[in-house]
């Protein structure tokens, strides 16, 4: 990367404003990563392959999130684009059928989980507030983070920031109230680290290791948000290699330690019941109000990663419209240097996955379809790419 620092990157014809930030960059992808994984998912690979096999996994994932993000980093500073890796795929890559694969799956992939993240949001606003359905917490909550991040990148920059902190703050609180916990019961003769299980470090044995890295790796999704906001990051060239180790060491740092806190202290043997351990972990410390304060803190969480699924997908669908690789009318309104439109596709193909399972994923399909018979891949038959056409009402 001290190559790539030598001089900055040429800014791309018909770009983004560049006006997101080095804390935005690194408290984006911190909060990629620290989430509902974390806070709740972590619970099975304790029970499944012990502390032991927990903390060896997450380094291993670790490890490959960084070396991952270290190449993306190299590519990000070469070529800042908001496309990230599909529009490496499309320069790099013989032919243009692998970035247009790569750039459906990841605007697929967003699309859902946006649906999950606001049921998830809304399931939790509603137990504060029963009375009011949990489809229009959902709709409120989609609602704000659009016209947040329509606003402008800098608008979603900040808005992600201070959710990323609480995040942050609640691992770093955890942290601390572990160690305490871990002091006080070294003084007690009958306390014993949980390290093993029936004195066997992998009780399970290695290939269950091997099965949970599905939930592990999970648990990182979202640290490649930094690929997307290289192209509207000011001084990308000088910035991005400092955000990308720092985001690195801090997230093996936080995982690293929040685990080890686990496997010291937390009765691993317990089956997962949808209880947070973070939740066992500050009640046994004498912590008041754990619960909620974990419920509060999943909700950030849930609507943090909404608001990263509005920000990523709809600046890959930008990215895909000016390549071009789907209707040319997503790119049209690079005259204002935003990806309002796609603001607004994203959010309309999220409102009908969480509506009805059914019906929004022919809705979706037909989109993308439709999509793509209209912008179509350079020196390709649209119609033999994409043989099946969704009939609707004036199609």
């Amino acid at each position: 990367m001290d190559t790539l620092q030598q001089s900055p990157p040429a800014e791309p014809e018909g770009g983004l404003r560049r006006n997101l930030k080095k804390r935005h960059l690194l408290m984006m992808s911190l909060g990629g990563t620290i989430g509902t994984g974390l806070f709740i998912g972590i619970a099975e690979p304790l029970s499944s392959v012990g502390p032991a096999g927990t903390l060896l996994a997450y380094l291993f994932a670790g490890s490959i999130m960084l070396a991952t993000m270290m190449c993306l980093g190299e590519l990000s500073c070469a070529f800042p684009h908001s496309g990230s890796f599909q529009h490496y795929a499309l320069m790099f890559m013989p032919s243009p059928c692998w970035s247009y694969t790569i750039g459906w799956l990841y605007w697929f992939s967003w699309v859902f989980s946006l649906a999950a993240d606001l049921t998830a949001a809304g399931f939790i606003a509603h137990q504060f507030f029963p009375a009011v359905p949990v489809y229009m917490f959902c709709l409120a909550i989609l609602l704000i983070l659009t016209a947040i991040n329509l606003t402008s990148a800098k608008s979603f920059g900040e808005c992600e920031y201070w959710l990323s902190a609480i995040k942050v703050f609640a691992i770093v609180l955890f942290i601390c109230a572990g160690g305490v916990m871990i002091y006080s019961l070294m003084g007690h003769s009958d306390w014993h680290p949980t390290l093993k299980t029936d004195g066997m470090w992998f009780p399970h044995g290695w290939e269950q290791i091997v099965v949970c890295m599905t939930i592990v790796i999970y648990s990182f999704q979202g640290v490649e948000l930094v690929g997307n906001a290289a192209g509207e990051t000011e001084s990308p060239h000088i910035i991005l290699p400092k955000v990308i180790l720092g985001i690195g060491l801090r997230i093996i740092l936080f995982y690293g330690l929040a685990i080890a806190v686990l496997a010291l202290v937390y009765p691993h043997e317990l089956t997962p019941n949808g209880q947070s351990p973070f939740v066992w972990v500050f009640s046994h410390a004498g912590i008041p109000g754990a619960d909620t304060l974990m419920t509060l803190v999943i909700f950030s969480a849930a609507v943090s990663a909404a608001n990263s699924a509005i920000y990523a997908s709809s600046r890959m669908l930008w990215s895909m419209a000016g390549d071009p690789l789907c209707a040319s009318l997503l790119w049209e309104n690079e005259r204002r240097r935003r990806a309002g439109v796609c603001y607004f596709n994203h959010g309309l193909a999220g409102v009908g996955v969480v509506a009805d399972p059914l019906y929004s994923r022919t809705a979706i399909l037909f989109i993308s379809d439709r999509q793509y018979r209209a912008g179509g891949l350079p020196g390709m038959d649209n119609h033999r790419m994409v043989p099946v056409s969704f009939p609707t009402i004036g199609a």
